[in-house]
């Protein structure tokens, strides 16, 4: 039988006087409470009193009347003992021992549990909560400070802001292109170069910090490579994982202006500010040519499988067009442009004038003149002259520079307040349009409607645009903003866009023409659809801009547009807009 075990309180020490059932003590002398945690059975049986030798006689009535399950559960009552235990014992009161019937039952030692002293009243979870709690509002403080410090700015993810320096990087096979984007890293003060995946406006890649104060001046791809210019040096990127493909170091900064960088057959070629051509092998960097300027001209021009540009003669002060072969520099052909005015006065070329390449002809129109205007024609395969028109109007290019549009067979430009439209065959020029009040830039055709864009240029400022009978001149249809400006050059917008002045661009397609301008308060983007033929209005709607708050922001940076989905570049955000659906495909950030 199992050895009794005494129990003292451990407040003053006196015995306990334990009934095997209950889970509580009262000490008689001290009145403290002592609760027994939980006891497992066989724990139990090592606490209860001795029991006697003797069996009590109704136990062994009912062995011996063969009602043992009977007799196993008054076992069980009187000892206070496990069903395997009782068990055990009837089993071995049926075989004739009846002295000690629960000698050699197999027990597993267990440390009894601690008996804990409680004070009166006490919850037993007490101690429970006192630990939960704490531990919970630490585990909550933890959670804060770590989702603060894994968002976008914090020390582990770096926020990338976007700048205005974005190209849409050419589309492989069928898939719609991406964005190649400056961006501006918040944590460490650098920029550098990513590309945004435009299926789920995330950032695919990006380049290690770029060199100085990572300014790019311009931006050029080919789609296997992306080339930056910054600062001094020329580097190239793969295009598939950000990573250097090769970097030069350029003579100079590049130049001023536009179209200073540009990649054709193979060649990267820049024009810099030390009046110099260069031109470096697209896969390897390596240096092909370079031609010195005597000029202060500005930009290059791909005309067929030639590179223009415009440069003085030795000894010369007046423009002419060099035809270079991309490959090596070669001089293939030199035009002198000039037209003799009725005052035998000669009109040359000037760095601005206006030039117009015809890809399917392969022919070239000059427009300039500053006395008296002149307009000639060349063809690019032999360099002879093909005809020439004379103006009493000088071609004066303005500020906005030669706005042109061209068709298949008709040159449409503006020059100050009158709108031409130029035969390419025959030479012949119209004066289609006139209105002192106004600059004129043609924009696209679509039928016989030429769209226009009209900027008022007495009293205040405003931006129209018309419809204009391409044969006649007749405006049919005019449209005027309200409080807008265009994003788009020549007149592109500045600033902010606020509540009293919005800014917009357009897209003509198969639709209509469609307007689409970006409001304040509320921030939305309102697109309106017009019958480019007659101006009317074919419908309306709106759609709120993402993540773009306040009551003013900065005036979008319009990156392209690629079929009906307009590219763009607001408040260090990458976007794309399905226009069709109005809705956004992608944003980064």
């Amino acid at each position: 039988m199992p050895t009794p075990k005494s129990l003292n309180c451990p407040t003053c020490g006196a015995p306990l006087n334990y009934d095997s059932r209950s889970t509580t003590i009262r000490c008689s002398f001290c009145q403290n409470v002592i609760v027994l945690d939980t006891i497992k059975p066989e724990t139990k049986e090592k606490l209860q009193p001795a029991r006697p030798v003797s069996l009590p006689a109704e136990i062994l009535d009912l062995v011996r009347g063969g009602k043992k399950i009977a007799a196993i559960k008054r076992y069980r009552e009187i000892y206070d003992v496990s069903l395997a235990r009782a068990k055990y014992a009837v089993e071995q009161i049926e075989a004739g021992n009846l002295q000690n019937p629960e000698a050699g039952f197999p027990t597993r030692e267990a440390a009894p549990r601690p008996i804990t002293t409680a004070t009166r009243g006490a919850a037993p979870t007490g101690a429970w909560l006192g630990c939960a709690i704490p531990a919970f509002i630490i585990l909550l403080i933890g959670t804060i400070i770590g989702f603060v410090l894994l968002q976008p700015g914090g020390p582990f993810i770096p926020r990338l802001i976007a700048m205005n320096e974005s190209i849409i990087i050419p589309a492989m096979q069928d898939t719609a292109p991406d964005v190649i984007s400056l961006f501006y890293n918040t944590n460490d003060e650098t920029r550098l170069l990513g590309r945004v995946s435009r299926a789920d406006g995330k950032l695919a890649w990006k380049t290690d910090p770029l060199p100085g104060d990572g300014y790019v001046d311009d931006m050029a791809s080919d789609g296997e490579r992306v080339y930056a210019v910054v600062e001094s040096d020329l580097l190239a990127f793969n295009s598939t994982d950000g990573s250097l493909a090769w970097k030069t170091a350029l003579p100079d900064k590049l130049d001023a202006g536009e179209d200073n960088l540009i990649i054709q057959d193979g060649m990267v070629i820049v024009m810099t500010m030390d009046r110099s051509i260069q031109a470096y092998e697209a896969t390897t960097g390596k240096e092909a040519w370079s031609r010195p300027l005597l000029s202060y001209a500005r930009g290059l021009r791909f005309m067929g499988e030639w590179l223009m540009i415009l440069d003085y003669v030795a000894d010369g002060h007046d423009f002419n067009i060099f035809l270079l072969d991309p490959a090596d520099g070669s001089e293939e052909r030199v035009i002198f442009p000039a037209c003799e005015s009725e005052s035998s006065w000669e009109e040359n070329l000037e760095d601005e004038s206006g030039i117009v390449h015809d890809t399917a002809t392969g022919a070239l129109y000059l427009f300039f003149g500053s006395s008296s205007g002149c307009i000639q024609r060349y063809d690019l395969g032999s360099g002879q002259l093909t005809w020439q028109t004379p103006s009493d109007e000088p071609f004066n290019t303005t500020f906005y520079g030669f706005n042109y549009f061209q068709s298949p067979a008709t040159i449409f430009f503006g020059n100050d307040s009158r709108l031409y439209a130029l035969d390419k065959q025959s030479g012949r020029l119209k004066l289609l349009l006139q209105d002192d009040a106004y600059e004129m830039a043609p924009l696209a055709l679509s039928g016989d409607s030429l769209l226009t864009l009209a900027r008022r240029a007495k009293g205040s400022e405003r931006f129209e645009l018309w419809g204009v009978d391409s044969a006649s001149g007749k405006r049919t249809w005019q449209l005027i903003p309200e409080n807008a400006r265009p994003i788009d050059p020549p007149h592109e917008m500045s600033g902010l866009v606020d509540k009293d002045e919005s800014g917009w661009t357009w897209q003509l397609t198969p639709t209509g023409l469609r307007l689409i301008e970006f409001q304040a308060d509320p921030n939305q983007l309102a697109l309106t659809t017009y019958n480019p033929a007659d101006g009317s209005k074919l419908g309306e709607e709106t759609v709120p801009i993402k993540d773009v708050s306040g009551e003013f922001y900065s005036v979008p940076v319009i990156v392209g547009w690629h079929a009906g989905e307009l590219y763009f570049v607001l408040e260090g955000q990458v976007y794309v807009l399905d226009v069709d659906s109005m809705q956004w495909v992608m944003k980064y950030q």
